[in-house]
């Protein structure tokens, strides 16, 4: 999941399950991209 929002749950990103990109369209693309390469095992 990609967060644009600073409101979520701290520890889905410290989980790994989450990133919090912001509004900035080339964090989000990243963000983007990192979740996809991720194993989804």
């Amino acid at each position: 999941m990609i967060t644009i929002i600073l409101g979520t749950r701290p520890e889905t990103i410290d989980a790994g399950s989450n990133i919090l990109a912001g509004t900035d369209p080339v964090r989000i693309l990243e963000a983007s991209r990192t979740m996809s390469s991720r194993d989804r095992n």
